[in-house]
């Protein structure tokens, strides 16, 4: 596999990870706990996954700012 075909792949596989988890996420925890690390596709897919869970975290922490923001603000 070229280079650039290795790229587009890791994307698919990012990009799978990242909207599984987000729409079939006990779906996608069967694909990573299937064995299959040794892919680069799978590998990808759990990178995509770890960035949707990151994203999360970053909004549940800046509503949780905006909710502390609004109680010392009298709301």
């Amino acid at each position: 596999m070229e280079e650039q075909e290795k790229e587009i792949y890791f994307i698919k596989g990012f990009n799978n990870g990242y909207l599984l988890n987000i729409h079939e996420p006990e779906l996608l925890d069967g694909i990573l706990k299937s064995g299959n690390h040794k892919s680069d596709y799978v590998r990808a897919m759990a990178l995509g996954k770890k960035q949707h869970e990151k994203e999360q975290l970053m909004d549940e922490m800046k509503q949780s700012r905006e909710r502390q923001r609004n109680i010392k603000r009298g709301r």
